[in-house]
């Protein structure tokens, strides 16, 4: 499934009631923006039993006064998310991603590969996969590759 705009996304959530379960979806790519929420993220991947792979196209979301949005507080839902593989297309290298990426690390537990693309200098980019090769990850299987 690729959601390519915000829109679809906030159907999930408006719509969260009357979601069905997606058996049959093992990829979900969405396109994203840093200041739209992902709040209907939660209900789709609470949907997803065999998902396998999430590919963010474009930014981590956070709430630019609290870091992590409210819709994301915590990451609980990922502690039985199934994702074994996370793309993150334009990693910036916030403070606030950072944190994003820490909390999503730390609650995928059948997590096997969190692919990240670099944005900026090659002197900034040695230094942003230093700091994502640090972060503590709910699975020892967990691998980290950046570009």
């Amino acid at each position: 499934m690729n959601l390519l705009s915000q829109e679809s996304l906030d159907m999930f959530y408006f719509f969260r009631g009357e979601i069905p379960v997606f058996e049959n979806l093992f990829h979900l790519s969405i396109t994203t923006i840093t200041e739209c929420c992902w709040r209907g993220l939660v209900f789709l991947l609470n949907n997803s039993p065999n998902i396998e792979t999430l590919t963010i196209k474009g930014t981590l979301h956070y709430d630019t006064y609290s870091s992590v949005c409210e819709c994301l507080s915590g990451c609980s839902f990922l502690l039985s998310c199934p994702v074994k593989v996370v793309k993150i297309t334009e990693y910036g290298g916030t403070a606030d991603e950072l944190l994003q990426l820490k909390n999503i690390l730390g609650k995928l537990p059948c997590l096997e590969l969190l692919e990240v693309r670099i944005l900026g200098t090659n002197r900034r980019k040695f230094q942003e996969a230093k700091d994502l090769l640090m972060l503590p990850r709910a699975s020892s299987k967990c691998q980290i590759k950046v570009d």
